[in-house]
C-alpha cells in the first residue's frame, strides 16, 4: 500500500510511528511525500520513497514545447469546397 502524507519525516524507514512525526513537513503543509507501507508481523512498517527525479532524468523526460493550435479553425480551413454550392462541406458525419 502507498501512503501520501504531509507529515514530517523522522526516519527513512521503520515502524510507522517512528517514521512520521506529528507536525507537518518542515517545507510546509503542501509538501507531500510518498511512502510504501506494509504490515509485517502484526505491525505496520513504512519506507519513504524517493520522489524527486535527478536532473538528468528530468532532462531525458522533458517534452518539446508544443505551440497551441486551435483545431477548430484548422478544421474549418481544411474542409473541402462542394462543387455544386461553392461552400465548405458540413462536418456532420465526419469521424475524427
Amino acid at each position: 500500500m502507498y501512503l501520501i502524507t504531509n507529515r514530517a519525516i523522522l526516519s527513512k524507514s521503520g515502524k510507522v510511528n517512528d517514521v512520521f512525526g506529528d507536525a507537518t513537513n518542515i517545507k510546509g503543509p503542501n509538501e507531500l511525500r510518498v511512502s510504501a507501507v506494509k504490515k509485517s508481523g502484526g505491525k505496520w512498517h513504512a519506507e519513504v520513497l524517493d520522489d524527486e527525479l535527478p536532473k538528468a532524468e528530468v532532462e531525458k523526460l522533458a517534452l518539446p514545447q508544443i505551440e497551441w493550435v486551435d483545431y477548430r479553425m484548422l478544421h474549418e480551413r481544411q474542409r473541402p469546397i462542394r462543387p455544386d454550392t461553392g461552400h465548405q462541406e458540413s462536418l456532420a458525419g465526419i469521424q475524427c
